[in-house]
C-alpha cells in the first residue's frame, strides 16, 4: 500500500537514457527542490531559507496529524482501519493533475487562477520565481547567486514584503499598485524587461538583476524609515527633522507618505528639509488626528511624485502645499483640528501629545517671531529625541492633589508639558510650586514659560489650552 501511494504520489521509476531513474511529480524552484525532495525521501533537513522552514514545517504538520490520528485508534485493528481509509480515500479522492503550458508567462496565470484556494503566494514569490527561471540560461553563476540573495533579503525585509513592494511601486510610479492583473501585466508593471516571452538575451537579463537589486535597496531602505530609522533609510536630515520623522513614521506609523518621502529623494538638501517639514505636519493633522482617507491623498500625489522623480527641478513646493490644502479643506478643515485638539486625553493619545507638544517647542521661535510665510524650525540642529521625552502633568494627575476645579482640565493638552527622564524623576508627582524649579531649568521655552506663572489652576491650564490651540492651528496651517 506505501508502495502503490510512493508511486502516484511522490516518486516513481523510468527509463531515462538506459538508466533508472527516479521521477519526481512535482519539481520546484531551483532554490527550493532539493530540499523538498529530501523531505519526501525522508532525510534530515536543514532549512537555510525561510521557504525551506516553510517546507518542513508543512512536512511535519502533516506527519503530526497521520500520526495522532494512528495513535488515537488504541489497538492494532484499529490503526490498520485508519489506514486502510486513508489509503482509500487518497486513491478515490486525490489526484496529481500535470497541466503543460507553452510559456512562462501562462504556467504562471495558470498557478495564480489554482492558487487562489490555497495559502496565497505572495507577489515576492511570484516575482522571484519569474525573475530566477528567465534568467537562469542567461547569467553567470555568480549573477544568480547575487539575484538569489536580493530576493532573500527582500523575504526577509518583514513579515509581509508585499508592503513595501507595492509602497515602493507608488514610489517610482506615483500609481497605487492594483493587483487585478494578469500576471504577464503584474510582472511587466515591476521589470520592463519582463514585457513580453520572448526570451531574454544576456544584456536584458543582467538589467533585470540590476533592477532586483535597485528594488532591494528601496524596499530596505522603506523598511528602515518605516521603523523610525532615517539614517537607514537613506535620509541626511537636520537633527530636528530626523526626530520628527522618526517619530511619525516608527511611532504614529504614518506609512502612507513613504512613497513621496522616498521620491523626494532627488531634492537638494534645503528643499528637501522643506517639504519633509510640510509632509510631516500634514501627515500629523490629515492621518493622525482628522484620520482621513489615504486613498484620496493617493490619488492627488501621483503626479507630484512623478515630477519629483523624472524632473526634479520642476518641482515647486507651493505646487504640493496646493494639492495637500486642498485635501485639508475636503477631510481635515480648522473646525474639525480645534475639535481634535480639544479631544486629545492623556491615556488615549499619549504618543499624538508628545508629537504635538515636541512640534509647537521646535516651532516656538518662529512663531514668537513675525510667524510670517511657511512655518520653519528656526534652530534646525538642537537635540529633540521626542521618544525619549516623557508626558508630565503640570498640576498633579491624582484627583485628590489637583483639586475638583482641576478635573476637566487634568488630562488635557493644558495640563501636560514635555520633560527629560531625569527632569520627570525630579518633578514626580510633587504640587506646581516644587516643580517650578524644575520648570525654570529646562531647556524647553514650552516649560520655561510655564515657570513664570505664580500659581497653577483651573484658569491657568484653560489660558494655555487655548493659546497651544491657537498655536497648533497656525503651525499645522498649509495656507501663509
Amino acid at each position: 500500500m506505501a508502495a502503490t501511494l510512493s508511486t502516484r504520489f511522490i516518486t516513481s521509476s523510468d527509463l531515462v537514457f538506459l538508466e533508472t531513474k527516479d521521477v519526481y511529480p512535482l519539481t520546484l524552484n531551483d532554490a527550493d527542490d532539493a530540499v523538498f525532495k529530501q523531505l519526501l525521501r525522508g532525510d534530515d533537513v536543514e532549512p537555510i531559507l525561510t521557504s525551506h522552514e516553510l517546507l518542513k514545517e508543512a512536512y511535519e504538520a502533516c506527519f503530526a496529524m497521520l500520526s495522532e490520528r494512528r495513535n488515537d485508534t488504541g489497538s492494532k485493528a484499529g490503526e490498520f482501519k485508519a489506514l486502510n481509509e486513508f489509503y482509500v480515500s487518497l486513491l478515490e479522492d486525490w489526484e496529481v493533475v500535470h497541466i503543460e503550458a507553452k510559456a512562462p508567462q501562462h504556467a504562471s496565470l495558470i498557478f495564480r487562477v489554482l492558487n487562489n484556494r490555497g495559502l496565497p503566494v505572495s507577489d515576492c514569490d511570484l516575482l522571484r520565481a519569474t525573475t530566477m527561471e528567465r534568467t537562469e540560461q542567461r547569467l553567470e553563476q555568480s549573477e544568480r547567486e547575487a539575484l538569489a540573495a536580493a530576493w532573500k533579503q527582500i523575504a526577509g525585509i518583514s513579515d509581509d514584503p508585499d508592503e513595501f513592494l507595492k509602497l515602493s511601486y507608488q514610489a517610482r510610479t506615483g500609481k497605487r499598485f492594483n493587483t487585478a492583473r494578469t500576471s504577464a501585466e503584474f510582472e511587466a508593471l515591476h521589470f520592463e524587461e519582463l514585457q513580453d516571452a520572448k526570451p531574454l538575451g544576456v544584456d536584458k537579463a543582467r538589467s533585470l538583476l540590476g533592477r532586483v537589486q535597485t528594488l532591494q535597496k528601496d524596499m530596505s531602505e522603506m523598511k528602515a524609515l518605516s521603523d523610525g530609522d532615517v539614517p537607514g533609510g537613506g535620509l541626511n536630515l537636520t537633527r530636528v527633522m530626523s526626530t520628527r520623522l522618526a517619530f511619525t513614521l516608527g511611532e504614529l506609523k504614518q506609512h502612507w507618505i513613504l512613497p513621496l518621502v522616498c521620491a523626494a529623494k532627488k531634492l537638494e538638501s534645503e528643499e528637501l528639509e522643506q517639504l519633509l517639514c510640510v509632509v510631516d505636519r500634514f501627515a500629523f493633522r490629515y492621518g493622525v488626528l482628522a484620520r482621513a482617507r489615504i486613498g484620496e491623498y493617493d490619488r492627488k500625489i501621483g503626479p507630484v511624485i512623478t515630477t519629483l522623480r523624472t524632473e526634479p527641478d520642476q518641482f515647486h513646493l507651493k505646487e504640493l502645499e496646493a494639492v495637500l490644502n486642498g485635501l485639508l479643506e475636503k477631510s481635515a478643515t480648522d473646525d474639525a483640528l480645534t475639535r481634535q485638539l480639544d479631544g486629545l486625553e492623556y491615556e488615549k493619545n499619549k504618543k499624538e501629545l508628545k508629537y504635538l507638544l515636541a512640534l509647537l517647542e521646535v516651532m516656538s521661535a518662529w512663531y514668537k517671531g513675525p510667524a510670517n510665510g511657511r512655518p520653519k524650525v528656526m534652530s534646525p540642529d538642537i537635540s529633540m529625541e521626542i521618544r525619549s521625552m516623557t508626558l508630565e502633568h503640570i498640576s498633579p494627575q491624582k484627583p485628590e492633589d489637583a483639586g475638583v476645579e482641576m478635573l476637566p482640565h487634568l488630562h488635557k493638552l493644558g495640563n501636560l508639558t514635555l520633560l527629560s527622564a531625569t527632569e520627570n524623576d525630579r518633578a514626580a508627582n510633587k504640587p506646581f510650586d516644587q516643580k517650578k524649579p524644575v520648570l525654570k531649568g529646562s531647556r524647553l521655552s514650552l516649560n520655561t514659560q510655564l515657570a513664570e506663572n505664580e500659581t497653577w489652576g483651573a484658569e491657568q491650564a484653560t489660558s494655555r489650552q487655548n493659546e497651544l490651540r491657537t498655536q497648533a492651528l497656525r503651525v499645522l496651517a498649509l495656507t501663509y
